[in-house]
């Protein structure tokens, strides 16, 4: 027969299990976590705009020739 756990949820950060509804288990956590939240952030905008400066250089050399 399987053990039935009470509900509950895990740190967004480290996944440590937590009473229900909570999100992190220490607010050295949450500043980890928000901290590689912006650090992702950062990453997705220097990836798009370096597509967006690529497919510029693309349309303009397409333009020249």
């Amino acid at each position: 027969m399987a053990l039935r756990l009470p509900p509950h949820s895990h740190c967004l950060h480290c996944e440590s299990p937590l009473p229900e509804g909570e999100e992190f288990c220490s607010e050295e956590c949450a500043r980890a976590h928000s901290l590689k939240e912006g650090l992702d952030k950062r990453k997705n905008l220097l990836f798009y705009a370096g597509v967006a400066v690529v497919a510029l250089a693309l349309l303009s050399l397409r333009l020249i020739l």
